[in-house]
């Protein structure tokens, strides 16, 4: 065969050639060691660092300093780097706060000349008289500018006397509290106030405005201006804004007119008494870092105050958008001082490795090699991996040991592994091999291999096939196991089992002379009978006929006793039925007298199993006999086989009893274990386990029978005795 199995298209690295271990005198081709002394115990050697203390100590300390030199440098770069961001960013928004102080300036501004303009107009407004009127329209540009919302004139009764929003109804506003204190203020400056939505105007509102009065100071009416809350944070609405930037147009009183964060605006929140109130009170123009007041986001805020209206404006940048761009720096750095640092530590360490490893090789080599040789042989095991493609084999270096290889010796050619074992057994390996590539599952097989010069060993192999991402498998992986010893085990038990066949018939021997004698002693009588009686030739030839069937009959018996004592396998078929025939006739002959029923349920489509004839004759017998015994006080007792076949390819054959039960059908199987101890081993279904589980089989006591017990087992099914004789 060109190789191991079919060329693939991958191979394997080899692994760096290890130095030689050195091994143990063995007493046999190398295999394994001496046996060690119940007195033994692993050498302990204590490393001494004598010379090599300062050395470690000045490495130690040398790579510390370095790495805090080298983290220290770093953070102080980054930290420079992130105090100049926020330097910038809060240049930068100085800037912004005060073109935003501008741009509110010159709304208000817009306002107050406005206010002015109909204030002068109106200054000598008289009140109505009689019901109240619908305002009359105001039409003029400064009406329409379309900075406002709207503009009304109100007379010193509070009635709105004119309007620029058409179809207005009467308005009275003199319970207005805002009215009052317009009327009541002398001071004639412009009044700002909060935000509200309008009945007429359905958006929120700022109104401005101022009251009229005449060269004497009389109160005439007032002017009110009516602002959009948007146009007040409309300042950067096509400049490129972050999500966390936020305006703010905000009374000295605490009240948000007006606040734009990101693309939401909102408005009426009152800041009285918190961080933004208290650094405007103490510095009107400034600058600073906190919190924000709404949600906690640390900003970089700068506030500047418009006094003669009685307002401030804020603009304020997150300072994590400040950082984000320092963030990749920050990660660049601390990656590179970290790997740098990794580097030293991995130089340090290896450094004094090398230096503990050069003191201590001498004094724990002996000992390390103990420890391991002896872990070795105990487990008996060593691992393979193999290169579909290349047709060679990587060994373990307890495989190498195994095999009586040098532990750098570990790569083999596919032919060369094959050549250790016999034909036979190449050929189960090489099945087995094929089974794991084309059906992609684990396999394994027990083999005979020569492992030493004069040394052969059986071998159970393990393969796991490794399946690429594509579907095929390139390579194999594996363990190799000493089973010598289980096989020496199974070979003592199948002797057990002989020795109890051949118990069994020495029990049967005092009474299967009795079975015999009574259709020897008919068929005597019946030829005598031919002989002295008339000489009718169809009454002879009928007694002739039943006295041949009685000798036939006791060759019978004698020839199942003799198979049974023979230990003979026959081809691997086994009819069923004869089987429980056999079986229940060698069961009336070494039981004379027996008391129970038997019931023969057979299923006729399970009529052939694939195991030895004998064997299973054994196992029925085995059974049947602790059914008898188990009936043996019941008055009535009865014992049924039953045959039927199963889902998974087997046929599963039964024994019920009516007797006492089985107190614990888990433990019925082990060895030694038996309810009869003044007569019995315990041995007995310890055999049967042994027999149906090497055809792969199970055998079991079913719990939850009412009365009695139920044992059961499986072997593989026969569809025809002839599948029996083709080839494995």
């Amino acid at each position: 065969m060109s190789s191991f199995v079919r060329p693939l298209r991958r191979t394997l690295r080899r692994r760096p050639a290890r130095p030689p271990h050195p091994r143990r005198p063995t007493g046999q081709a190398g295999l394994a060691p001496a046996p060690i002394s119940s007195g033994f115990r692993y050498p302990v050697h204590r490393t001494a660092l004598g010379p090599v203390r300062p050395i470690l100590l000045l490495i130690i300390v040398g790579a510390t300093v370095v790495a805090a030199l080298l983290w220290s440098a770093g953070e102080q770069m980054l930290s420079q780097a992130r105090a100049d961001a926020l330097a910038a960013a809060t240049r930068e928004n100085a800037n912004r706060a005060i073109a935003y102080q501008q741009f509110v300036a010159r709304t208000l501004d817009s306002a107050r000349l406005a206010i002015d303009h109909y204030a002068d107009r109106f200054a000598t407004l008289a009140p109505a008289t009689g019901p109240a009127a619908p305002p009359r329209r105001l039409e003029d540009p400064i009406a329409g500018n379309r900075l406002f919302a709207s503009v009304a004139v109100l007379d010193a009764r509070g009635v709105v006397r004119w309007a620029s929003v058409p179809g207005l109804p009467p308005l009275d506003l003199a319970r207005n509290p805002a009215f009052g204190r317009l009327r009541d203020d002398r001071s004639n400056r412009i009044a700002i106030s909060a935000a509200e939505i309008s009945r007429f105007v359905p958006r929120p509102l700022v109104s401005v405005s101022r009251a009229i009065r005449d060269a004497n100071g009389t109160f005439r009416g007032a002017v009110v201006v009516r602002i959009p809350v948007e146009r007040f944070v409309d300042f950067n609405q096509r400049a490129v804004t972050r999500p966390l930037d936020v305006i703010s147009v905000i009374r000295l009183d605490g009240v948000t007119l007006a606040r734009r964060t990101g693309a939401r605006i909102s408005y009426g929140d009152s800041v009285a008494g918190m961080l933004p109130m208290r650094q405007q009170l103490a510095h009107p123009d400034g600058t600073y870092i906190g919190p924000s007041a709404y949600s906690g986001i640390r900003r970089i805020f700068s506030h500047r105050r418009l006094a003669e209206y009685g307002i401030f404006v804020t603009s304020g940048i997150a300072e994590r958008d400040v950082l984000a761009a320092e963030d990749g720096r920050v990660a660049r750095v601390r990656g590179m001082t970290t790997a740098i640092t990794l580097a030293i530590a991995l130089f340090a360490g290896l450094a004094i490795h090398a230096l503990l490893r050069r003191d201590k090789a001498a004094r724990d080599l002996a000992g390390t090699n103990d420890r391991l040789h002896e872990a070795q042989r105990i487990g008996g095991i060593g691992d393979w991996e193999y290169d579909c493609a290349g047709d060679r084999l990587v060994l373990s270096d307890q495989l190498c040991r195994m095999y009586d290889r040098a532990p750098d010796d570990d790569m083999v050619g596919g032919r060369t592994a094959l050549a250790l074992l016999p034909r036979e057994d190449r050929r189960r390996l090489l099945a087995a091999v094929r089974g794991a590539i084309a059906g992609k599952r684990p396999q394994s097989c027990d083999v005979v291999a020569r492992t030493g010069r004069r040394h052969r060993s059986h071998r159970r192999i393990r393969i796991v096939p490794i399946v690429e991402a594509d579907g095929s498998v390139r390579s194999l992986i594996g363990t190799d196991q000493d089973v010598s010893a289980e096989k020496a085990h199974a070979a003592l038990r199948e002797e057990v089992a002989h020795g109890a066949r051949v118990q069994a018939m020495n029990i049967m021997a005092e009474t299967i002379a009795h079975e015999i004698a009574q259709p020897l002693t008919a068929a005597s009588n019946y030829i005598a009978a031919v002989q002295l009686g008339s000489a009718a030739t169809a009454h002879q030839a009928d007694l002739l006929g039943k006295a041949r069937a009685q000798i036939v009959l006791a060759q019978g018996i004698m020839q199942r006793a003799r198979d049974m004592a023979a230990n003979r396998r026959s081809d691997g078929a086994a009819r069923v039925a004869e089987a429980v025939d056999d079986a229940l006739a060698l069961l009336h002959a070494s039981t004379p007298g027996c008391p129970a029923t038997f019931a023969v349920k057979l299923d006729p489509e399970a009529a052939w199993v694939a195991a030895d004839k004998v064997q299973v004759q054994q196992v029925l017998l085995n059974l049947l006999r602790n059914a008898v015994q188990a009936v043996r006080s019941h008055p009535a007792g009865h014992i049924v086989i039953a045959s039927a076949a199963q889902p998974d390819g087997t046929v599963q054959l039964t024994v019920t009893d009516n007797g006492p039960g089985i107190g614990a059908p888990e433990e019925v199987f082990l060895p030694f274990v038996s309810s009869r101890p003044a007569s019995g081993l315990g041995l007995g279904l310890s055999i049967c386990r042994t027999i149906v589980e090497s055809y792969g089989g199970r055998i079991h006591a079913e719990a939850g029978v009412a009365r009695g017990a139920r044992l059961c087992f499986t072997l593989p099914a026969l569809a025809a005795p002839e599948r029996a004789i083709e080839p494995a």
